[in-house]
């Protein structure tokens, strides 16, 4: 699914033509990414966690944006030759909050389901399609202010 993805995150309405190391980066880095807050929330930390919902959202959520937001960072400050930490602070310090939002989410979700039918886990639908839609006034919103002003 992660790679599904970050293949559809690179291909539905882009801005330019992805370059081909971004069509295998993106997915290949997403899929690491999941991978790894899979193995810690489900192998490596369940004896700790037991059954707690809230557990593996936190700990598979803090994994997958930590470890995908430092390679990508890494990737991208070896290729302009900056610092790691400038280039992860002002490229994704500020989205922690939208992940931890959407693992809420995704917990209300999971209980719901679980609790009841799936139905009502679905009135969740609204609160991820305004999380989406603030992230992405966010995004261009920080995108207009680091662009070089038009004269």
């Amino acid at each position: 699914m992660a790679v599904a993805l970050g293949v559809a995150q690179l291909l539905w309405r882009p801005a330019h033509r992805p370059m081909a190391v971004q069509v295998i980066f993106n997915p290949s880095c997403l899929a690491v990414s999941a991978g790894l807050a899979w193995f810690l929330s489900r192998i490596a930390l369940a004896p700790w966690l037991g059954h707690s919902i809230a557990g593996m959202m936190t700990v598979a959520t803090l994994s997958l944006y930590g470890s995908n937001t430092a390679i990508v960072a890494a990737v991208v400050a070896l290729a302009e030759k900056k610092p790691l930490i400038g280039v992860w602070q002002l490229c994704y310090f500020w989205s922690l909050p939208y992940y931890l939002v959407g693992a809420v989410a995704a917990g209300i979700m999971t209980t719901a389901s679980e609790s009841a039918t799936w139905p009502p886990s679905l009135l969740v639908l609204p609160l991820m399609a305004l999380i989406y839609l603030s992230y992405r006034m966010q995004l261009s919103q920080a995108a207009a202010q680091t662009s070089p002003a038009v004269a």
